[in-house]
């Protein structure tokens, strides 16, 4: 598996000691008003007080509403949730390594699994309640994704999988990438459902349904990608911190910033990214004397990256891959060493 752990400062705390029971689902409320600003960096716009849920109480005849408190649904320990309005819930344990992710719009989710041999591992799927529900093995599943049907694909090795047997059929190799590792995968749901790769030699490739590659970012140091709202590809350097914009029907290169230099002093590196639905990035980083973070970064606003939830300086709770709901509102993160993913929703949802 491509992602990596740094050893860090020493720190004295006890390390988090979650639940063993999957945490409630965030509500979704299809019919909330559209927001104006981003929910991740609440602090580049001007965005009213979060508005928190409220407990319907008509049947014991009281005539006011009662707000429910924005808690936290697992024991948070040393974790820091910077975004009031928010919380922290537990979404599965107990699982072997859990890395590369993705969240359908019911909450299933899928996931790449293990740190055995290349040939044990697998792709991982669990129910909204938390209870895996399906597995299927896949050499090495750095990346997974869903394309508009639900179909979905893993980057094993150096080939993209159609994985069908979690639905009753087979397994089978769309495309190889002829010894090169993939090291991320997503699939473009929302356009064209296109699959795009992270590749172990520094490119980024994208493989249209009608079978045919284009390559979009250039060799170099591994890295991680993500789509921002308006299509665009943007890659990251893992070990560089240097973000790389390139538009997807064209190709051309649209921006680059070095975030160590730029935003985030002392950034070591970046596992995975992904992008809010206002074009606002998470990351899963590691920087110098701050430990791991889920970190933020807002093109708009290139000079800052606040955290979202810091104080995972322990070993075992370095984050791998990040994922953004929108469906949920909430960003997803996999903690491979403690077998968890756990979430941060928005308690307006």
């Amino acid at each position: 598996m491509t992602w990596m752990l740094l050893s860090l400062a020493a720190c004295t705390e006890e390390p988090l000691e979650l639940p063993d029971v999957a945490g409630e689902e965030a509500a979704t409320d299809t019919g909330a008003d559209e927001q104006t600003g981003s929910l991740l960096f609440p602090s580049l716009q001007n965005e009213p007080d979060p508005v928190l849920p409220v407990v319907d109480t008509s049947e014991t005849g009281s005539d006011t509403e009662e707000v429910v408190p924005c808690e936290h649904t697992l024991d948070p320990g040393q974790l820091v949730l910077n975004r009031e309005g928010w919380r922290l819930e537990d979404v599965v344990a107990e699982l072997d390594a859990p890395t590369a992710l993705d969240v359908a719009a019911d909450g299933t989710v899928y996931l790449g699994a293990g740190m055995g041999t290349w040939n044990s591992r697998a792709v991982v799927r669990v129910s909204p309640d938390g209870t895996l529900s399906g597995s299927s093995g896949i050499p090495d599943p750095d990346g997974v994704g869903l394309d508009a049907s639900g179909t979905l694909f893993a980057g094993g090795s150096d080939d993209i999988w159609k994985v069908g047997s979690l639905e009753g059929g087979s397994d089978s190799v769309v495309a190889t990438l002829g010894g090169v590792n993939i090291n991320d995968l997503l699939v473009d749901r929302l356009r064209d459902d296109a699959v795009y790769v992270g590749l172990n030699d520094g490119r980024a490739m994208r493989y249209a349904t009608d079978g045919t590659w284009t390559e979009l970012v250039g060799s170099g140091d591994e890295i991680s990608i993500a789509l921002d709202p308006e299509g665009d590809l943007w890659a990251i350097r893992r070990n560089q911190g240097t973000v790389i914009e390139v538009d997807t029907s064209t190709g051309l290169e649209l921006s680059r910033v070095e975030l160590a230099s730029t935003a985030r002093p002392g950034l070591l590196r970046v596992n995975r990214i992904v992008f809010d639905g206002d074009g606002v990035m998470a990351l899963s980083a590691y920087v110098q004397d701050d430990g791991a973070q889920i970190a933020l970064w807002d093109p708009a606003e290139p000079t800052a990256m606040p955290d979202l939830l810091e104080g995972m300086e322990h070993d075992d709770l370095h984050p791998d891959d990040v994922h953004w709901s929108p469906d949920f509102r909430c960003v997803y993160v996999s903690l491979p060493l403690v077998g968890r993913v756990i979430r941060a929703c928005s308690c307006e949802g």
